[in-house]
């Protein structure tokens, strides 16, 4: 999360307590209203995604993937599409 700017315009205004507490509380409301649920169903899954996202090692997807998702969307499959 990138709240340092606000943080710092917050405490400029001395709007500490209303501005960036609610901002604060919401990203963090948020954050576990995505994340919690994937975590609790996989949490290997979870935490290879966690770590994978924080070293910035690659996680595999390629234009051959999206490709297989889009005609996945569409009703087709690898087959029909050749």
């Amino acid at each position: 999360m990138c709240l340092g700017p606000l943080l710092v315009l917050c405490l400029r205004g001395g709007q500490l307590a209303q501005s960036f507490g609610k901002t604060l509380a919401a990203a963090v409301a948020a954050w576990l209203l995505v994340d919690l649920p994937v975590l609790i169903v996989a949490p290997s899954g979870w935490a290879y995604f966690y770590t994978s996202a924080r070293t910035g090692r690659r996680l595999g997807l390629d234009l051959v993937h999206v490709r297989a998702l889009q005609r996945a969307g569409a009703g087709q499959t690898a087959s029909s599409a050749r």
